[in-house]
């Protein structure tokens, strides 16, 4: 993926799970403007004659793994979610919001971002047994697809998305 302006350079390799194809991030060219963090050392590059600091290995090859699909069915409201592997959503979401929610995505396509639980206490409960702290908020990604088809089947459909946080209130009884 080329960006004109900022001039960035971020690559992509496509991996499938599940019998579905999925783009993990391998390579930026500029770190500061990347929205997850590339393994490998940071090393100065300089793209459009801008000097950055670029991470990752734009020629990584990938080996075909095997693969489990996790899904589950909360009630008939919601539907079937499938769950998102973390790596499939670098460079397409901010880390910040992958290191906090887990995110499961519904039969029309559109990403739900649970809150990942914090425990304050070793065994993550308090005197009484009870989860010392739970959910806020999930986030609601709403994808908006282009009307052009992905003829080849490998992650080349345009989309833009819309992020919501929704707060969740907790109903004691």
């Amino acid at each position: 993926v080329v960006w004109q302006y900022p001039p960035v350079i971020e690559v992509y390799n496509v991996r499938e799970h599940g019998r579905r194809h999925f783009r993990t991030l391998e390579y930026t060219s500029n770190m500061s403007l990347c929205v997850h963090e590339v393994t490998g050392e940071p090393y100065p590059d300089r793209v459009n004659g801008i000097l950055a600091m670029s991470a990752g290995i734009p020629m990584t090859t990938c080996t075909h793994l095997p693969s489990l699909i996790i899904s589950r069915a909360l009630s008939s409201e919601i539907g079937v979610q499938i769950h998102i592997p973390e790596r499939f959503l670098a460079g397409v979401l901010p880390m910040a919001l992958m290191e906090n929610y887990v995110f499961w995505q519904s039969e029309d396509d559109n990403l739900i971002g649970y809150e990942k639980r914090n425990h304050d206490t070793e065994n993550g409960s308090d005197d009484e047994g009870l989860p010392t702290s739970g959910p806020t908020n999930r986030l609601n990604i709403t994808l908006v697809k282009d009307k052009g088809d992905d003829k080849v089947g490998f992650c080349n459909s345009k989309a833009s998305a819309l992020i919501q946080r929704v707060p969740i209130v907790d109903v004691i009884e």
